[in-house]
C-alpha cells in the first residue's frame, strides 16, 4: 500500500523498477501550467502536484479522469509524444525544489515551480 506524502525532499521508491504505463499532466488549456500529473505503472495509479517547494503524492483510484475536468482545463498523456510508455523507472526524487522522473532508455521528465505555477520539463536526449 502506498502512503500519501508531502516532502520537501524524498525518493519516491515504489516506482523503481516499475514499466510506465501513463504519464498525464492536468494543464490550464491556455497556457503550460500544470496543476496535478498522474503516474500509472503496473502496480501504482498516483497524484502529485506541487506546491512551495514540496512534492504532494497519493494513491489516486483507476479510471476516466477526463469527468473531472472543470473549464478551462485539459489533460495532456505525455507519452503520446514523449517515449514513455513501457519504459522502466530508474529514479524518481523531489530534491532541490523539482520532482524528476529519470526513464531508463528514456527522456527526463522534470516538474518544477516557476513564478509560483508548476510546469514540465522533458528532455529530448534519452539517458
Amino acid at each position: 500500500m502506498f502512503s500519501t506524502r508531502q516532502h520537501e525532499e524524498t525518493e519516491v521508491r515504489e516506482l523503481l523498477g516499475q514499466a510506465c504505463r501513463s504519464l498525464r499532466v492536468l494543464c490550464v488549456a491556455e497556457s503550460d501550467e500544470v496543476l496535478i500529473f498522474l503516474i500509472e505503472t503496473k502496480t501504482h495509479f498516483l497524484r502529485g502536484f506541487l506546491d512551495a517547494g514540496l512534492l504532494f503524492l497519493d494513491e489516486f483510484r483507476q479510471g476516466d479522469t477526463s469527468e473531472e475536468l472543470e473549464d478551462g482545463e485539459t489533460f495532456i498523456r505525455l507519452e503520446d509524444t514523449y517515449p514513455l510508455k513501457g519504459k522502466t523507472i530508474v529514479a524518481a526524487e523531489m530534491r532541490g525544489g523539482a520532482f524528476r522522473l529519470r526513464f531508463q532508455d528514456g527522456p527526463d521528465v522534470v516538474f518544477c515551480e516557476e513564478n509560483e505555477e508548476t510546469r514540465v520539463r522533458v528532455s529530448t536526449e534519452p539517458n
